[in-house]
């Protein structure tokens, strides 16, 4: 009852409290902007499903949070001056004013707990704190449970990266890449750190993820050698295929194991899915097999680990998996026998958990894992931070987690937010925390974050709650994860939408209702200085250098007001001369869109040639406007002298087929071959004439009778019902 009356006088001072409105949401303004039709437009952001379930699971300190906010201080605009326009764009260049002083962010305030009781003491606290009221600032108990926590001192600081001096780390030169077989290959962040992903193509054969199994389709006989199927240990009874590796011999499938029972409904229409709740009985497998027979892989190994998969990365033949696990804590008796996450089945012990902030009131695991898939009894190291990560970002010999942190309260700071860094050194298996750092405002992807020559480069952004506007920046710091250089709102009131960092140069695009291109000079790390820019309407989710001077941008086209997202727009950029790029050609698609808005992996670059495919899906509709079904079709352009010079289409599906959706849609090549892929069908064009060949059916569409679990269920996602 005593807890009952606690939450019933805090509800009430939290709605007797006044909250002094922005000036920009004062009556006058509002009205001033609906009568002049200054109203922002909806910009879309990657990998805003995560996040939003993340901020989910922090929506109390959130809600509590807001009568908190510091106000947010004027920050320096760059002035802009804008010469005539360009035939394919407006052309600005930019001059940096007066830096302002460095911020000097508090970083995570990382510890560990005394013993397993306090750790255990931790969360019943938190359960006692959390029950009948949710939306408020927890951890004033369960503080206590860490009160003498002892900090956790990093390894001793030593300078990473030693390599990307010479320009070997994260960026290398495309133009001067020597291809590695002429074939399609996962478009990768960093060529020495291999990514999972859901179709992978070794040179002959091709691997793809369905949910229920891996197929493995042979090229030179087009047909299914084998469907891959894994089987979970333990009391997990359900199994949904993620992505996968391919490494010489060796097939890594990640995958969500569960228990189906309680992980699956039958809707009224019939339509089967799969649902993961907020609960601690859905893990993440890493199932390992020897595939030197591709007609009969053999099992190796399964490593599993608690919680929803965030990112998996592989250096060699050692995997490293980063998974989010949520404490249940609307049960007592959950939390008792849930309080920490367990690896390969055994539980981890106070000595594998850091916490980030003892009043934080962290409910949720960040696992991170290390093992070697080319050892059959190789050892996992694990270690786990209290606190949920958004993105990670990955090198030969550091692993960097992100973590947004709603909850920015630092004195010197004047933010929404910022994101929290945990960078953790790697060495085959071993795993350790080497730094800890913080940066202002929210990153947009992996790609907006890279390291060269020592220091690491990041684009954020924030938002100024005081001006009702966002705040781009980008900064640079040390290995120790200080910040030692910075420029902060260069494209005032806009978001970044991607980023892409070529040695010493950060090209970097914003968004509010024009496109502008950045070109961001970080040779002194202490000054980064815009060198120029230029002006297009919509904006690009994706850049990827061609060559040496060419930057190519996968995005949306527009106007001068928004941004049309149903469409694809292509955009050449020629950058030879960073301080005055330049859009020499484009390409729209209409009514039309690609995963690559949102799934890097999904772009395909041929490094021999030159060329580079494009998964399109067009929306067909009818001259009476009624919709008619969706075409599947793989797009293969190829450029030279600053011009689109060849366009080829190949078209995966027949007429009969618009009225069924695909999970998924995909494309890759070998030789003078080209494939695309859905989630049932393989097929085989010729290169040149855009011609089917071949085709293999690997999987069957299967409709579910009478709830009945089936090989590869239709999906339910958005409301749409994908199969």
């Amino acid at each position: 009852m005593k807890q009952d009356k606690f939450n019933d006088e805090a509800l009430q001072s939290l709605f007797d409290t006044e909250l002094e409105l922005p000036q920009s949401l004062q009556t006058d303004a509002v009205k001033d902007r609906l009568q002049t039709g200054n109203i922002k437009q909806f910009k879309p952001k990657k990998h805003l499903l995560p996040k939003l379930i993340a901020a989910a699971a922090a929506v109390a300190v959130v809600v509590t949070s807001v009568s908190l906010l510091p106000r947010h201080r004027h920050v320096t605009v760059i002035p802009v001056t804008e010469p005539s326009s360009q035939s394919a764009g407006e052309q600005t260049t930019e001059s940096q004013s007066t830096p302002t002083k460095i911020r000097t962010l508090t970083a995570p305030a990382v510890s560990m707990f005394k013993n397993d009781s306090d750790l255990k003491a931790y969360f019943a606290n938190l359960y006692d704190e959390r029950k009948g009221m949710w939306f408020r600032n927890f951890g004033a108990k369960s503080a206590d449970a860490v009160e003498n926590a002892a900090p956790v001192m990093p390894e001793q600081s030593v300078t990473v990266g030693t390599a990307d001096a010479n320009g070997t780390d994260a960026f290398y030169s495309v133009a001067k890449d020597a291809a590695n077989g002429n074939y399609g290959q996962t478009n990768l962040r960093d060529g020495a750190v291999d990514e999972a992903d859901v179709l992978k193509n070794d040179g002959r054969y091709l691997y793809i993820a369905g949910n229920r199994a891996l197929s493995i389709v042979d090229t030179q006989t087009m047909k299914t050698v084998c469907a891959v199927t894994p089987e979970p240990k333990g009391d997990k009874d359900g199994c949904r295929i993620l992505d996968a590796y391919v490494q010489n011999d060796r097939l890594v499938v990640s995958a969500q194991v569960f228990e189906r029972a309680s992980r699956s409904e039958v809707r009224d229409d019939g339509v089967y899915y799969d649902y993961f709740p907020y609960n601690a009985n859905v893990d993440t497998a890493q199932f390992v097999y020897d595939i030197s027979d591709r007609n009969h892989p053999v099992p190796v190994r399964e490593m599993d680990q608690s919680g929803t998969l965030v990112q998996s990365r592989m250096v060699g033949s050692v995997l490293y998996t980063v998974t989010q696990y949520s404490v249940p804590l609307d049960d007592k008796d959950a939390v008792e026998k849930n309080f920490v996450p367990a690896v390969d089945g055994k539980k981890l012990t106070s000595g594998d958990v850091l916490i980030r902030d003892k009043d934080a009131g962290d409910s949720v695991y960040l696992v991170l894992t290390a093992f070697d898939t080319a050892k059959k009894d190789s050892a996992v190291n694990k270690v786990s931070v209290l606190g949920f990560s958004s993105d990670l970002y990955c090198t030969a010999d550091t692993l960097y987690l992100m973590s947004t942190d709603w909850r920015w309260t630092d004195n010197s700071t004047d933010g929404r937010c910022k994101t929290n860094l945990y960078a953790f050194s790697l060495n085959g298996t071993e795993i350790a925390l080497r730094a800890t750092g913080a940066v202002p405002g929210e990153v947009n992807d992996d790609y907006a974050i890279d390291r060269y020559g020592g220091y690491l480069r990041i684009a954020t952004t924030d938002y100024d709650y005081n001006h009702d506007a966002d705040v781009s920046a980008l900064y640079v710091l040390s290995d120790k994860l200080e910040i030692v250089g910075q420029l902060e709102d260069f494209a005032p009131d806009e978001q970044v939408q991607s980023t892409r960092f070529l040695g010493n140069l950060a090209y970097v695009v914003t968004f509010r209702n024009t496109d502008p291109l950045f070109a961001i000079d970080l040779a002194d790390p202490a000054k980064p200085t815009i060198l120029g820019a230029v002006k297009l309407p919509g904006f690009s989710s994706y850049l990827h250098p061609l060559d040496d001077h060419t930057l190519l941008g996968v995005g949306y086209s527009g106007d001068d007001r928004s941004a049309n997202l149903d469409t694809v727009k292509l955009s050449l950029f020629d950058i030879s001369d960073p301080t005055h790029p330049q859009e020499t050609d484009s390409r729209v698609i209409k009514q039309a869109g690609t995963d690559v808005h949102y799934e890097s992996k999904a772009f395909v670059f041929d490094s021999g040639s030159g060329a580079f495919y494009l998964p399109v899906t067009y929306n067909l509709f009818e001259k009476n406007g009624n919709y008619a079904g969706t075409r599947y079709m793989l797009k293969r352009y190829a450029a030279a002298d600053g011009k689109f010079t060849e366009e080829q289409a190949y078209v995966h599906g027949a007429e009969s087929d618009y009225y069924v959706y695909s999970s998924l849609f995909r494309g890759t090549f070998i030789g003078d071959r080209v494939y695309t892929v859905s989630d049932t069908t393989v097929k085989e064009f010729d290169l040149s004439g855009g011609n089917v060949t071949r085709t293999v059916q690997y999987a069957e569409r299967e409709q579910p009778e009478d709830g009945v679990y089936v090989t590869n269920p239709p999906l339910v996602y958005n409301g749409a019902i994908e199969g």
